[in-house]
């Protein structure tokens, strides 16, 4: 039931809300209070702070939010309210069998070319391909003491070589966050190779090189990746007649020196990768 406050309550009251409170609002007037205070709230703008006061305690907090808050009229200063969650934008990683991805050639002869890829979501391009083609000439295999090298590798047969000086995923290099799209890379390679056996070229070859490529397309964390994987799977190694040559060459090297074995045929894959500077080939 409702009991009227006495004289020091009624001060305090009055001293907190700024006016006495009129002894007749009382909870069953609530409803009329409300749209009497916003009535008069709707020519002036906002409200008090005094009057929001008075309405929280006849209405309740929940009830004046509701009633402010969808007329625009909350009064700044009034108590404190959460802010509204930012809502941050979700980036993707897009595969071929969602994106659809659009390739051209921005450079195409003799010498090479370079063959780029595009999508509807983006402005730029999103990755290309280049490589070189250039004649090379017989050139002997090496001694048996002599280490096989890139030289004998490129010129075991006299004709065109193309070079494969790589595949870039641009949206794996460039900053975040940002939509990643992938699957395009075997598109790419496929065209340069088709596009190199076309103008002659019986081996391509490549040197795999470690890169910086984002983990999430929702940040800019990289992390070195390896695309040595990526080639080996398409049938690019290092080569089969440099590796047995070479491999000979680190035996002859330790016999008679009494190390073990295995510590022998570890240097090997360092020694011929050193001689060949690095290069996958492949022929075409």
């Amino acid at each position: 039931m409702y009991t009227k406050p006495g004289p020091r309550a009624e001060a305090e009251r009055t001293e907190r809300v700024g006016r006495p409170v009129p002894p007749d609002r009382r909870p069953a007037a609530a409803p009329a209070l409300a749209a009497e205070v916003l009535r008069r709230s709707a020519a002036g703008g906002r409200l008090t702070a005094g009057e929001v006061l008075h309405l929280q305690r006849t209405v309740g907090n929940h009830a004046v939010a509701g009633l402010l808050g969808a007329r625009g009229l909350v009064q700044r200063g009034v108590g404190k309210s959460k802010p509204a969650a930012v809502e941050e934008p979700t980036y993707y990683a897009i595969g071929a069998d969602v994106g659809e991805y659009a390739f051209a050639w921005a450079a195409d002869s003799a010498a090479g070319g370079r063959v780029e890829v595009s999508t509807p979501l983006e402005d730029g391009i999103i990755g290309y391909a280049n490589f070189t083609l250039e004649n090379k000439g017989l050139v002997a295999a090496p001694a048996a003491d002599a280490a096989y090298t890139q030289a004998h590798v490129l010129g075991r047969q006299a004709g065109v070589v193309c070079y494969l000086s790589g595949i870039f995923n641009l949206s794996l290099t460039r900053d975040g966050p940002a939509n990643i799209y992938r699957g395009f890379g075997n598109a790419l390679l496929g065209m340069v190779e088709a596009k190199a056996g076309q103008r002659g070229a019986g081996l391509i070859y490549l040197v795999p090189s470690v890169t910086p490529a984002r983990t999430s397309p929702n940040s800019n964390v990289k992390a070195n990746a390896d695309p040595t994987g990526f080639y080996t799977h398409h049938g690019y190694a290092v080569d089969a007649a440099a590796t047995q040559h070479n491999a000979a060459i680190v035996e002859a090297q330790y016999a008679g020196l009494g190390v073990p074995q295995e510590q022998i045929d570890a240097q090997k894959p360092m020694f011929t990768a050193n001689a060949l500077g690095g290069i996958l080939s492949k022929a075409l």
